[in-house]
């Protein structure tokens, strides 16, 4: 009898420089994997910044979404581009490696994150290998979000401060994974009402 693998969720979070796919390019990319009760199985994930020349980094900046531009020169990640050297090509193999250590078959592994559609329209254009790899079904954290302030329930009170997003993949990633546990706390401390 085959021993069934452990649920497990790939947090991921892509930087980019346009808010759509088509045409644009990843830049950095950011990956921890957990276990449902979201304990970090590996404590430094996986963490890539993709190689753009300088040249490219200016026809990147000269194109990218003004808000976009804003963000990755605030974090410095502009900068972080031309002194990498990783390939999109590079980062989706390592990328696929560091997943097939904990979920070695297809399917076996659910993105999650805050607003996961971007980054999986993202992966599905750029990095398909990884794509495939992934299961259908996801955990979004912004979803919990959303109900909050669309049934104007406390969600300071009841799940904490959140802090907001710096746009630097780990931790916008590491920020997502502690407000699921808040919500994860008062979903179980509730049910036990």
């Amino acid at each position: 009898m085959q021993q069934q693998a452990p649920d497990l969720l790939l947090w991921m979070d892509l930087e980019t420089d346009q808010l759509t796919p088509a045409g644009g390019s990843i830049l950095e990319v950011a990956a921890y994997v957990t276990d449902t009760d979201l304990n970090l199985l590996h404590n430094e994930g996986y963490h890539a910044v993709v190689h753009h020349s300088y040249e490219e980094v200016a026809d990147l900046k000269s194109r990218a979404h003004p808000k976009v531009l804003e963000m990755h020169t605030t974090t410095g990640l502009w900068s972080q581009l031309p002194v990498s050297n990783l390939t999109l090509a590079d980062v989706e193999k390592q990328l696929l490696a560091y997943i097939k250590e904990y979920a070695p078959q297809q399917r076996q592994i659910r993105i999650a994150g805050s607003s996961i559609r971007f980054d999986l329209n993202w992966t599905e254009e750029h990095m398909p290998l990884v794509y495939e790899h992934l299961h259908y079904r996801s955990l979004d954290v912004s979803a919990f979000v959303a109900a909050h302030q669309w049934w104007e329930l406390p969600y300071d009170s009841v799940f904490g401060e959140v802090e907001s997003s710096p746009h630097v993949a780990r931790l916008d990633i590491l920020n997502s994974l502690n407000e699921m546990r808040a919500i994860r706390r008062a979903m179980i401390t509730g049910a036990g009402r």
